[in-house]
């Protein structure tokens, strides 16, 4: 509180004293003098490059351009500073052109020339165009209306040790594409860019662009891919024992009937009913003397992994009936 007492007091002093007024009053006209330099230095012909903006007018609601024009073109102009100024403070360098003017059976043309006229129409007779980052525009368009493509995910993705990806996803699922004729009959599906991502330890979202179809306008042109990661976690089970190949009037006793496994499932599905686990024994694998058979594993169901059946024999005794 002392402190804040303290320094109004300073102010206050400050601002009372003729020191502080002459100080304001020389830096008001210093700011003057600035302003008045700057008008006069900008007043002489100089050199800039101005970004400037692309618009076409009276567009038909039924036209979808295949090729987009540029957002932004690089004009090299010299004209007087406050012309040049005036430009680019108001917003004013927008080079605008008339569909109807330029619209030539399917493709929305402007040649150099013409190009060069608008531009002198927009900054003026006294400008002098020095350069242009575009010489032309030739823009496809199209008046069908799009096919909708789906989206399939290009990819080499690897999970870390102990985890598992559980699904991965896109959205949108599928895009609008926009050409002629010939080339919507020939696309029947948009890819993204190959992800590649290993060692993932963790869920992940992201942007991509799609793969461009040469001739075809793909909106949107970006999706985003979810790549779901979940650990993996031990569950046990017991499984039947199935015997394949035996003759119809021989039964196969198998001692025991049922074996324990272990496995590694994701952890959402750990509360879900264990799967039906294909073990069986071959009848064609009893060799004389042995009183055992070999245990086989028959394709796993998708979320499991890394099955361990604790018991890799079992022991049978064959009945005739």
């Amino acid at each position: 509180m002392a402190t804040k007492v303290n320094l109004k007091r300073t102010w206050n002093r400050l601002y009372k004293s003729s020191r502080f007024h002459k100080t304001i009053t020389f830096l008001i006209f210093v700011a003057i003098a600035a302003v008045f330099w700057l008008v006069l230095a900008r007043n002489d012909n100089i050199q800039d490059n101005i970004e400037v903006r692309i618009n076409i007018e009276n567009v038909p609601d039924s036209v979808t351009f295949i090729q987009l024009p540029p957002d932004k073109v690089h004009i090299t102009v010299r004209d007087k500073g406050t012309n040049l100024m005036r430009k680019t403070l108001s917003d004013n360098a927008v080079l605008t052109f008339n569909f109807r003017e330029y619209d030539q059976d399917g493709v929305f043309r402007v040649s150099r020339s013409e190009l060069d006229g608008v531009i002198k129409n927009t900054f003026g007779s006294s400008a002098t165009i020095l350069s242009c980052s575009i010489d032309s525009l030739r823009l496809k368009y199209t008046t069908l209306p799009g096919k909708r493509l789906p989206i399939d995910i290009s990819s080499s993705l690897m999970p870390a040790p102990g985890k598992v990806i559980k699904k991965v996803t896109i959205e949108p699922s599928y895009v609008i594409a926009f050409s002629d004729r010939s080339h919507l009959d020939t696309v029947n599906r948009v890819y993204t860019q190959k992800i590649v991502r290993h060692n993932l330890e963790e869920s992940v979202t992201f942007s991509l662009d799609l793969h461009r179809v040469p001739g075809v306008r793909i909106e949107p042109p970006r999706a985003k891919v979810t790549i779901e990661v979940e650990p993996l976690v031990k569950k046990e089970a017991s499984v039947n024992i199935k015997v394949e190949n035996a003759p119809e009037n021989i039964d196969l006793i198998l001692f025991p009937a049922r074996v324990d496994v272990e496995y590694y499932t994701p952890m959402s599905k750990y509360n879900d009913p264990s799967p039906d686990l294909d073990l069986w024994v071959d009848y064609r694998d009893i060799e004389p003397h042995s009183k055992t058979l070999k245990i086989h594993i028959g394709d796993l169901p998708k979320d499991i992994t890394n099955l361990n059946v604790k018991e890799t024999e079992i022991e049978y005794v064959v009945a005739h009936q």
